[in-house]
């Protein structure tokens, strides 16, 4: 039977996998299957561009909207949503996970989160019928 990752959504484990994150980006930017981008517009004596600079899921204002709303404003959810996409939102969408399996997150976190950990946890909390 297939297991719903969306049940996920409100496990009690978010905020201990969360606890240790800086939210400084290394494993997103390392990552070769992640893509978050910013596009920003610049000017300079009156002559401007639009320029994409690449960005991180898991910085605290990559969602903030215009308001001043953000629907990530937690360090939580933004580990959380950087978990589902990979492991449900985008193979919901195109097929595969979102992980290729490489161990560059792993290898250059700081704090030691193991996404083959976080995994286990997730797969395990489904299991017992979340």
């Amino acid at each position: 039977a297939a297991v719903d990752l969306l049940a996920l959504h409100g496990a009690p484990f978010w905020g201990r996998v969360a606890e240790p994150c800086l939210n400084c980006g290394a494993c997103t930017f390392l990552c070769p299957t992640c893509y978050c981008f910013d596009i920003q517009d610049e000017t300079l004596r009156g002559r401007g561009r639009r320029i994409r600079y690449w960005d991180s899921c898991m910085f605290p204002l990559f969602t903030r909207h215009a308001s001043g709303h953000n629907p990530r404003g937690a360090k939580f959810q933004r580990v959380r949503n950087r978990f589902l996409h990979k492991f449900r939102y985008f193979p919901d969408r195109y097929g595969p996970f979102s992980c290729v399996g490489c161990g560059r997150c792993i290898r250059e976190c700081p704090v030691g989160i193991d996404v083959r950990e976080v995994l286990r946890e997730m797969l395990a909390f489904a299991g017992r019928g979340a």
